[in-house]
């Protein structure tokens, strides 16, 4: 079976948008002619993609088994588009990547800095997320890099293998914080204090658990969890809570002097940090270039 690009564009815009009238207006087309051409793609797949309802058009069985193909067909076109740009010396395009809180917040910006000076024209498609949401987010070519801590291959994705660095996470309190009029802190006092910290399950969790428990202690008062970086950081400046961050998470904040790493003897952790990459298909040109400045920043680390 082959498909129209066109009618592929039509189907995901009707996908996102949840009504014809609105996907029409994102498309600058007649709502008559987006309905004709979503007919043509069910008469050429020989069932229905919506079910048609007063609120709005809702997936079938088959329109939900259709949509994952549908993006993949488009992403590769445009990857296409930008090979063949790049090749005709335009050098568009548009750098798709995702990363954890802690790479967003300072080692990705400087990457994305330092390739837009040297290609002006390209655009950035920057997403934050977990692993979870940034493996999901690579096998729809959602995105073509991934910014993680370290981990196994897949059957689908890999680690780039010289694109690997460390860096290290602490406990982190306001710059007046209480525990700093403290001549000495030990990682028992933090107990007693609240926390805020991602959820369970997810890697600084885990990482500040693995901490306590091999200086024999238990998990601290966890108050809130969290995955948004900018409410993690509010509480510590600003409420007198406590938390577990890598350095390049906290950086500006740092330099303000709103909040830092507290003074605890030997208490810190290392991570090993990497960019991650679809298994098959060819990297896009945009996305080569970001790797090899992150490769550039990375070297040292």
């Amino acid at each position: 079976m082959t498909f129209d690009l066109r009618q592929l564009r039509a189907f995901s815009a009707v996908v996102a948008a949840g009504t014809l009238g609105r996907a029409a207006a994102e498309l600058n087309v007649t709502q008559p002619a987006l309905s004709r051409t979503i007919k043509s793609l069910e008469d050429q797949v020989g069932a229905p993609l919506f079910e048609r309802h007063s609120k709005g058009m809702h997936l079938t069985d088959i329109g939900n088994a259709l949509l994952p193909h549908a993006k993949l067909l488009q992403r590769e076109a445009e990857h296409a588009q930008e090979e063949i740009d790049e090749m005709r010396g335009l050098a568009k395009g548009t750098i798709r990547v995702g990363a954890v809180g802690s790479i967003a917040c300072l080692v990705l910006p400087l990457a994305i800095g330092n390739v837009l000076k040297k290609w002006p024209r390209l655009h950035v498609h920057v997403i934050e997320g977990v692993w979870d949401h940034l493996a999901a987010s690579l096998l729809t070519h959602e995105i073509d890099l991934a910014l993680a801590l370290a981990a196994p291959d897949s059957d689908e994705i890999v680690s780039v293998q010289d694109c690997r660095w460390e860096d290290w996470s602490y406990v982190v309190a306001a710059s007046d914080h209480p525990l700093r009029r403290q001549q000495k802190i030990s990682l028992a006092d933090t107990l007693g204090e609240p926390w805020a910290i991602t959820p369970k399950g997810t890697g600084p969790y885990e990482h500040m658990k693995g901490v306590f428990a091999a200086h024999g202690l238990g998990l601290p008062n966890v108050v809130v969890e969290t995955r948004s970086v900018t409410v993690l950081k509010s509480l510590v400046a600003r409420s007198s809570f406590l938390s577990w961050m890598a350095e390049p998470m906290f950086d500006a904040e740092r330099k303000a002097q709103f909040l830092d790493a507290l003074p605890i003897p030997d208490v810190k952790g290392s991570r090993t940090l990497t960019a991650f990459r679809r298994r098959m298909g060819i990297l896009p040109g945009p996305a080569v270039k970001l790797l090899s400045e992150l490769r550039l920043l990375t070297a040292y680390r």
